[in-house]
């Protein structure tokens, strides 16, 4: 198990890292991360659409991800999982989107933990290309920004673990199998995960070789694996606006997003 400790930043203010981490205090990006860029889903709940290859304003789904990781100053490196089918499409969209940290695009398995467990091989299949660092991203999440990347990356880098995720605002009812209410829960402390999931990289190694050990290959997310596997996540407030696009309603929303973003980016400063 990795130990934690605490130390203080140049303020004088106490924080949590991960033991001998000599990244903990950096406060700007270096390239210190891998990505590994899930976009191995079957779409079923859009009706069966290839979602990574679907276009949102004349660009392709996964183009997004691509560049806004490609622009970030901590990524070494782009690993993306997906159906054998696709995998010279997503190299033609990287190609076409000048994309040159994509080292390669491998086959996806039959679980979103064994399409991971492919894509984190493939990354560190050799020596010099392993990183201290590695980020789960969602390539159905267009909406990625470089604040959330910086914000849940640097957080990575201090407590070992940090995902983004948003506070739950609504009220939150659970109910039987036929929908009637059973119990108000108590929304203070729940948090929405979202990607990019960040990880030191031997927390993350431990966390799969866990969750192979215990054939625990359907957890919901990354972030789970990890909590299983002993360790704590730290969660970074990243906004409703990264969303997942997963029924055809999101596909408008992340539409009227992204027109909004190049609108803001074209008016005169």
């Amino acid at each position: 198990m990795i130990r934690y400790s605490y130390i203080e930043d140049e303020s004088g203010e106490k924080m949590q890292v991960l033991w001998n981490n000599k990244y903990a205090l950096i406060s700007r990006p270096k390239p210190i991360f891998t990505i590994l860029l899930a976009a191995a889903g079957s779409g079923k709940r859009l009706g069966n659409v290839y979602k990574p290859l679907l276009e949102i304003e004349n660009k392709e789904m996964i183009a997004y991800s691509l560049e806004a990781f490609e622009k970030s100053g901590f990524v070494k490196q782009i690993v993306v999982s997906a159906p054998e089918e696709r995998k010279e499409e997503i190299y033609a969209v990287a190609e076409k989107y000048g994309i040159s940290k994509l080292k390669c695009v491998i086959t996806g398995g039959k679980t979103r933990t064994e399409s991971v467990i492919n894509a984190f091989r493939a990354a560190f299949d050799k020596k010099e290309d392993i990183t201290p660092f590695l980020a789960v991203h969602d390539a159905a999440r267009p909406m990625i920004t470089e604040k959330i990347i910086n914000d849940v990356f640097l957080a990575c880098t201090k407590y070992g673990s940090a995902v983004a995720a948003t506070k739950v605002r609504d009220a939150i009812k659970k109910t039987g199998a036929d929908g009637v209410v059973t119990e108000e829960l108590d929304r203070n402390g729940l948090w929405q995960m979202q990607t990019p999931q960040a990880f030191d990289t031997d927390i993350f190694h431990t966390a799969l070789v866990k969750a192979k050990q215990s054939g625990n290959t359907s957890a919901i997310d990354d972030a789970s694996l990890v909590l299983d596997a002993g360790f704590k996540v730290m969660c970074v407030e990243s906004g409703f606006a990264n969303i997942k696009v997963t029924y055809p309603e999101d596909v408008e929303i992340a539409s009227a997003i992204i027109k909004n973003r190049n609108e803001e980016k074209e008016k005169p400063e």
